[in-house]
C-alpha cells in the first residue's frame, strides 16, 4: 500500500469506528488484536475483548475520532489522532474513569497501529 492508499484505508477504518459498526470493524481488526491503553486501564486482548468494551462504552458516549497518517508502511501506521467524546449517559464505574452525562472530552495524541495483511493487530 502507498501512503495515500494507507490514508484512505485508515480513513475507512475511522469512519467505521465512528459509526460504531462492530460488524464492519471485523474487516479492519485481526481476531488477535491487542489494544494497549498505556496503563490507563486494562489492555484489551483480542477482538472480542475490544468489542465487549465498546459495546458497553458506546452505551454511554459517542466518539468522533479523526486521524492523520504521519508515517506508514505495510506493517505500521503512525497517526496523529484527535478524539471528541460526548457523554450521553453517566458511567461511574468505567474502567478508564467516571464519566458524567453532558461531559465533552477532547483528546489528542499519537497512536501506532501494527498491521498484518491489512488488519490491525495492535493499537498503542
Amino acid at each position: 500500500m502507498t501512503n495515500q492508499s494507507l490514508q484512505a484505508w485508515y480513513d475507512n477504518y475511522l469512519a467505521t469506528f465512528n459509526a460504531q459498526d462492530l460488524s464492519g470493524l471485523e474487516e479492519f481488526l485481526a481476531p488477535q488484536i491487542y489494544f494497549d491503553w498505556g496503563g490507563d486501564m486494562e489492555d484489551l486482548d483480542g477482538r472480542e475483548a475490544f468489542f465487549a468494551f465498546y459495546r458497553i462504552a458506546w452505551q454511554h458516549f459517542t466518539e468522533r475520532v479523526r486521524g492523520t497518517v504521519l508515517a506508514a508502511d505495510e506493517h505500521h501506521i503512525r497517526a496523529l489522532v484527535e478524539n471528541t467524546i460526548e457523554v450521553t449517559r453517566d458511567w461511574p464505574d468505567s474502567p478508564l474513569r467516571p464519566y458524567t452525562r453532558g461531559e465533552v472530552i477532547h483528546l489528542k495524541g499519537e497512536m501506532t497501529y501494527t498491521l498484518q495483511d491489512r488488519k490491525i493487530t495492535r493499537i498503542a
